[in-house]
């Protein structure tokens, strides 16, 4: 590798890790909020740090791109003002071959992102929203407040009045709305929560009755000294998955069965997920096309900048607009690649420009 390249490239990848890491930290706390409720309901702190730590590769996926341009554009800058880049030009080299190991770093992130894309970002919340059900199933005894009516499934809510430290539930009151058409509400002095699969977790009732309702609006009142409640007899997989937990395969290619209006939704998310790490590339070459070419002035340090970025703005704002109009109708699909080759040719016409 030539000495201009390692120089350069030894100038981009220390503020491009220290960049990559604050952004994504100052992200992570802001989306970790909406999970700090579980450390009120007993969630051990490592627990809550392995799953909230699970968000991470969606982060990466989403703003590696711009990350990426903006650390590469921010190093250029630098190295302009040290006058480094007027020394590489007097030595014969053209702005493409300036922006080579600014490329070459482009395309590595491009690899990362569909890597994260296709297999990381929909593994990890696979393992978060398992890690999620098994701490409300395991654990749903925690989240049960006392003096409060508590939803602990689709179907079942539950009041108590005590919770003692054995975990024990005293004066229990369960609504059970799994048949709309036959509700039920059970009183028990006592109660307790227990596992009795990995799928089925039971509610176990002490002296108490049973009031039911039939179709006719008829109530029926039955007694009992013990009785056993299932809870919640959905299974993990069971849930519908969002978009973010699957594999693309699985977007490209989604079940049949599903409406249209979902399947065109699972199609576009897909195809979207192949073109923004694109972007990494993309955004890059545009943007080193155009700030190469400004004349170097100290004094208008601004307008660079805004000539650089605005039409990474533009090409953002295109690729979400399309793929908003591309759940509606798939041809727009075909808009999105269009618009990352598009930035790709610019950026080449920039450069033959400046050498024509």
């Amino acid at each position: 590798m030539q000495t201009y390249k390692k120089y350069i490239l030894s100038s981009i990848l220390p503020p491009m890790a220290m960049l990559t890491l604050i952004l994504t930290s100052l992200v992570w706390i802001t989306q970790t909020l909406k999970y700090i409720f579980l450390i009120d309901k007993g969630i051990a702190l490592a627990t809550f740090f392995r799953l909230t730590i699970l968000l991470v590769p969606y982060l990466l996926y989403m703003i590696l791109p711009i990350i990426t341009v903006i650390t590469i554009i921010y190093v250029y800058n630098h190295l302009q003002d040290g006058r480094q880049l007027i020394i590489f030009r007097n030595s014969g080299l053209s702005n493409y071959q300036l922006a080579k190991p600014a490329l070459l770093v482009a395309i590595c992130f491009t690899i990362i992102t569909w890597y994260i894309s296709m297999h990381l970002m929909p593994f990890s919340y696979n393992l978060m929203k398992q890690e999620m059900a098994n701490f409300k199933e395991g654990y749903i005894s925690k989240i049960i407040d006392a003096k409060t009516f508590n939803q602990i499934s689709k179907y079942h809510t539950v009041y108590v009045d005590k919770k003692n430290p054995d975990g024990t539930l005293e004066a229990v009151l369960l609504f059970d709305n799994k048949v709309s058409a036959n509700r039920t509400m059970l009183f028990a002095k006592t109660g307790r929560i227990t596992i009795s699969d990995e799928q089925h977790i039971e509610f176990e009732l002490n002296d108490g009755f049973r009031h039911s309702y039939d179709h006719l609006g008829n109530l029926t009142k039955l007694y009992f000294d013990n009785l056993a409640v299932i809870i919640n007899g959905e299974t993990n997989a069971s849930h519908t998955r969002k978009n973010s937990e699957l594999f693309i395969n699985e977007m490209l290619f989604p079940d049949a069965s599903l409406p249209l209006k979902k399947r065109n939704r699972l199609i576009a998310d897909g195809h979207s997920r192949l073109v923004w790490p694109l972007f990494n590339f993309a955004f890059v070459f545009l943007a080193l096309s155009i700030f190469l070419n400004q004349p170097h002035n100290r004094r208008a340090h601004i307008k660079p900048f805004i000539l650089t970025f605005l039409p990474l703005l533009l090409a953002s704002y295109l690729h979400f607009t399309l793929q908003k109009l591309a759940y509606k109708n798939l041809d727009y699909i075909f808009l999105c690649y269009a618009n990352v080759f598009l930035c790709i040719i610019c950026a080449i016409w920039q450069n033959m420009k400046k050498t024509l």
